[in-house]
């Protein structure tokens, strides 16, 4: 993880990212601290980039995210825009289609991968992409809030490559991967750019 001190967010925008997001002091929610750094946080935190609340990540995570970075190894800060544009939008194709949304379904099309101190999901070889790249805002990474852990849980820092392999699914997941197969890609001007309406839990 990148040891670099931040830019610091100023109280108007801070106010205004508590309207955009809906963030108050009940989660425990603060801005860092000049000469602060994301991989330093203080005792009980965690940092939060807002690029990824743009991505459509809300607190609490859904069932659904911490069972994906739980069993995938990984943090929420460990994630690439364009990692946390798929499980978010993943979900959200899930819901509108009255499907609950599968952590091996989600496999099924993605696989897990690690570059560096960055964590991702590619689409599977020959596979339907579902939910397309976007474009990454550069420096991205500059700012984020500090939260409460257990708003997006501890995750866990796998740092070897392992087999990723296409899971094998039970006949109601092959349904719904099946039927997945046949939505057409999400269209975005920009898929980054977007702010999602809260996810349900």
């Amino acid at each position: 993880m990148a040891n670099l001190p931040g830019v610091i967010i100023s109280a108007t925008e801070y106010r205004q990212l508590e309207i955009t997001y809906g963030l108050s002091s009940i989660e425990g929610v603060e801005f860092p601290s000049p000469g602060s750094s994301i991989s330093s946080p203080p005792p009980g935190k965690i940092g939060v980039y807002l690029k990824t609340l743009d991505a459509g990540i809300r607190f609490l995570l859904t069932d659904f995210q911490e069972e994906v970075l739980q069993k995938d190894g990984c943090s929420l800060q460990m994630l690439t825009l364009n990692a946390v544009n798929k499980v978010v939008a993943f979900e959200m194709i899930c819901r509108a289609n009255q499907y609950l949304p599968d952590y091996f379904v989600f496999k099924f099309f993605f696989r897990f991968c690690v570059t560096g101190d960055k964590c991702t999901f590619s689409v599977r070889q020959r596979g339907h992409a579902l939910v397309p790249n976007g474009r990454t805002p550069k420096n991205w990474q500059d700012k984020w809030l500090w939260v409460n852990q257990e708003l997006v849980g501890s995750g866990r820092y796998r740092a070897n490559a392992f087999a990723d392999t296409i899971p094998k699914l039970f006949p109601h997941n092959q349904g719904v991967a099946d039927y997945l197969k046949s939505v057409q890609e999400i269209q975005h001007p920009d898929a980054l750019g977007i702010s999602f309406c809260p996810c349900y839990r």
